[in-house]
């Protein structure tokens, strides 16, 4: 009987456990998201503002990336020309396969369309012609493209062509594709054209003008996108960079070979807007360390952050890497302020940030020789008379 009791009990308290439980799942639904299913097998999100790396997988692999190529030759002719310049479509370009706007050997048009059909309709024809008019040739262009990779920290970047067709060389990483299209967006023509999602180009074989579509279909399915590039080829599957700005904050996105270019691109996003929270890792008034000096009147000084550094995190993080590179005997003198050192901050193994490592105090050099032995007397003295 009290064995049934006991069983009844309980029962009782299990299932008002589940209610309760059940209850505050309805009432309190978190706000943060877990970290998305991804089925591209590389990809990377970046804060634009910050440059910070907030999620990823193989993100610095060497791999195909098809027309996405094209941000970087826009990079490129917007440093290198003017708008209404003029170009002439030479025959390789004419007879350059794929996806093509029309161009003939000997039409002219102008830079300004050109980027329109390369960054808009994913012109590979267009790219050519905007490498021939800036290099004098492709390969001189390709030349070009990978020392401004190297320039702006793609490392893992090499360039064969303007327009990203299939080359055994022809390789750049999600990362890469990241970090040039932070740079290429602060650039208000390059941001306004990948924006846009319809308009009108001069075309010479369309006396009205040629209307295009934007290849990126996310522009018109995600709230708050603003670009970027699509990518197709047999060898590189599909790409897409995207980039979406909401509440005053925005974010790049890069999936190469995915299933699901716009569903993981929109999980990708939704996952950087949702469950990140802005905080403070280092902190300049956070005491550091504390270094012996040699040679100085002071045996020691004290070591801070030069300025403040915060990260976008999700809940639980464990992935911070703090390197540090210290003077650990600085020689005096020392200024206040003065550089003794640099920590670098690393979040899934890429770098964020560099924060000088300073001194709190100035710390002036031991008088030498004789004056050396008159300065240490006079210390021995005040201890001592300090001690007393």
């Amino acid at each position: 009987m009290e064995k049934g009791k006991t069983a009844g009990k309980l029962t009782r308290r299990l299932v008002i456990l589940a209610a309760a439980l059940l209850i505050g799942i309805i009432v309190y639904p978190t706000s943060i998201q877990a970290a998305p299913y991804i089925g591209s097998p590389a990809y990377c999100l970046m804060d634009y503002e910050s440059g910070q790396l907030l999620s990823g997988k193989n993100i610095y692999d060497a791999r195909p990336v098809a027309s996405t190529t094209k941000v970087m030759t826009a990079v490129l002719a917007l440093e290198y020309t003017n708008n209404d310049e003029i170009a002439t479509v030479s025959a390789r370009a004419a007879k350059t396969p794929e996806s093509c706007i029309g161009l003939r050997e000997g039409q002219k048009i102008k830079i300004e369309d050109l980027l329109k059909a390369a960054l808009i309709r994913s012109g590979n024809d267009a790219s050519v012609v905007l490498a021939e008019y800036i290099a004098g040739s492709e390969d001189i262009f390709a030349h070009l493209m990978n020392k401004k990779a190297y320039l702006l920290g793609a490392a893992n970047t090499s360039f064969r062509n303007a327009s990203g067709l299939p080359h055994p060389e022809h390789n750049s990483s999600c990362y890469d594709l990241a970090v040039i299209t932070r740079y290429a967006l602060k650039n208000p023509q390059f941001a306004r054209l990948v924006a846009t999602q319809e308009t009108t180009m001069n075309h010479p074989g369309y006396p009205a003008g040629k209307s295009i579509s934007n290849t990126n279909r996310l522009l018109r399915s995600y709230t708050g996108a603003t670009g970027v590039k699509t990518g197709t080829t047999n060898a590189a599957g599909n790409c897409l960079i995207a980039s979406a700005q909401r509440d005053d904050r925005t974010l790049i996105s890069v999936v190469l070979r995915s299933p699901d270019r716009y569903g993981d691109s929109t999980r990708l996003l939704n996952y950087g807007y949702k469950s990140l929270t802005r905080e403070r890792v280092v902190e300049k008034n956070h005491y550091f360390k504390q270094v012996r000096v040699a040679g100085g009147k002071k045996m020691t000084v004290d070591v801070y952050p030069e300025k403040d550094v915060y990260l976008w995190l999700p809940e639980h993080q464990k992935e911070i890497e703090k390197v540090v590179k210290l003077d650990y005997r600085p020689q005096a003198p020392l200024g206040k302020g003065e550089k003794v050192g640099v920590l670098e901050i690393r979040y899934l193994g890429a770098p964020i940030e560099r924060v000088n490592l300073i001194t709190r105090q100035a710390v002036e050099k031991e008088p030498t020789g004789v004056w050396r032995l008159w300065y240490r007397f006079y210390l021995q003295v005040q201890k001592e008379f300090r001690e007393k």
